[in-house]
């Protein structure tokens, strides 16, 4: 039986977040975490490194680390880079950073809004949302805004986890649906 990459994921980003409260030093750690992103972004070089099976004793693994990122980073993330590297787990960087930047986001009341119109919202209207939002559940809120003419009219709203689909097409799925159930 194996287990889901993401469980690890989730364990490692944790023990990265606790590390990094504990040694006083959070604000340090999501900054390089940020720049660990920012590098995982602009380097397809770096992403199949890390997503390659390495071949070498677990010592060259670390090295490797050491290699790339030198003293670039804090103490916490290089600790947590090298056990990746030991374990041959680097894949996993990019959902350690998702994992991450959401644990710390949920710390602050910070909530993800990704809003997704089928047509250009003005810039009123993305401010009454912005407005309706941060009144209905206050905290601060960092939004993206996108579109997406396929939902034929209106727009989808994904608030952290949940979503909201108040568009023509997820109507008229929702329709679609009801009337291929069995009458009651």
């Amino acid at each position: 039986m194996s287990v889901d990459p993401s469980t690890y994921a989730r364990a490692y980003s944790r023990a990265l977040y606790r590390s990094a409260v504990e040694r006083q030093e959070l604000e340090v750690v999501v900054s390089d975490m940020n720049a660990l992103a920012a590098q995982w972004r602009e380097s397809k070089e770096l992403r199949l490194f890390c997503s390659q099976y390495q071949s070498g004793n677990t010592r060259s693994h670390e090295q490797w680390v050491d290699t790339l990122w030198g003293t670039t980073f804090s103490d916490s993330l290089l600790v947590l880079l090298r056990a990746l590297a030991h374990r041959g787990q680097l894949e996993l960087i990019p959902s350690i950073l998702e994992y991450f930047h959401k644990r710390y986001d949920q710390e602050r009341d910070c909530a993800h809004v990704v809003l997704t119109f089928a047509e250009p919202p003005t810039d009123l209207m993305v401010e009454q949302m912005r407005e309706k939002i941060l009144k209905a559940r206050g905290g601060t809120l960092q939004m993206q805004v996108t579109v997406n003419p396929e939902l034929i009219a209106g727009f989808v709203m994904t608030l952290n986890d949940q979503r909201i689909d108040a568009s023509m097409s997820g109507r008229l799925n929702r329709l679609r649906l009801g009337l291929q159930k069995p009458g009651v």
